[in-house]
C-alpha cells in the first residue's frame, strides 16, 4: 500500500511540474540570436522604407466564437546576391493596433542571400486575427518579407503565406 501511495504522490508532482513548464512556455516568445546580425555601419543616410506584414496568430473556425491558434513566422530575406540589407526595426502589433513587442534593440544587417526569422508561438494569444508586423529597412535593396502561419485542428493542417506591403515611411 505504501508503494502505491508513493507512486501516486510522484505522479502528482510530475504532473504539477509539467503544468508549470507549460504556463512558462505560453508567456515566452522566440527571439533569434541577433549577435551576429548587429551592424556597426552608419545607416542613417541610406534609403528608408517601411513595410506592413499581415499575419494571423488566430483564425476563426465555424463561427466567430470558435478560433484556432497559429504559429507565426516572420521571414526576412535579403534577395540580393551582392548587396547587404539593413533592418532598423521589427515591431509586432495586435488586432487593435497596439504594439505588443519590438524585436530589435538596434539595427541588423543581412548579408547577400542571408535570412532571419522571428516566431510568435501558437501559445502567444496577444496578436489575434488582425496581428501584423511593421518592419523598417534601410539600404539600396528591399528584403523579401513574408508571414508564414501554420497550425493544426484535430487531424487538419492549416497554413498561410502573406507578403509585405510597402507603406509610408515615418
Amino acid at each position: 500500500m505504501n508503494f502505491l501511495k508513493s507512486v501516486f504522490f510522484l505522479t502528482i508532482i510530475a504532473l504539477s511540474v509539467s503544468c508549470e513548464n507549460k504556463e512558462q512556455k505560453e508567456t515566452e516568445y522566440h527571439q533569434p540570436d541577433l549577435t551576429s546580425f548587429y551592424t556597426s555601419q552608419n545607416i542613417e543616410s541610406l534609403n528608408n522604407k517601411s513595410f506592413y506584414v499581415p499575419v494571423y496568430s488566430e483564425i476563426y473556425s465555424s463561427t466567430e466564437k470558435m478560433s484556432i491558434q497559429l504559429t507565426v513566422t516572420l521571414s526576412i530575406r535579403n534577395t540580393s546576391i551582392s548587396k547587404n540589407s539593413f533592418v532598423k526595426s521589427v515591431d509586432y502589433y495586435n488586432s487593435k493596433g497596439k504594439k505588443i513587442r519590438n524585436y530589435l534593440s538596434k539595427p541588423i544587417e543581412l548579408k547577400p542571400l542571408q535570412a532571419i526569422d522571428f516566431v510568435v508561438t501558437e501559445a502567444d494569444k496577444t496578436g489575434g486575427t488582425g496581428a501584423n508586423f511593421i518592419v523598417k529597412t534601410a539600404g539600396e535593396n528591399s528584403p523579401l518579407l513574408q508571414g508564414i502561419m501554420i497550425g493544426t485542428l484535430n487531424q487538419q493542417g492549416i497554413s498561410y503565406l502573406t507578403e509585405a506591403k510597402e507603406i509610408e515611411t515615418y
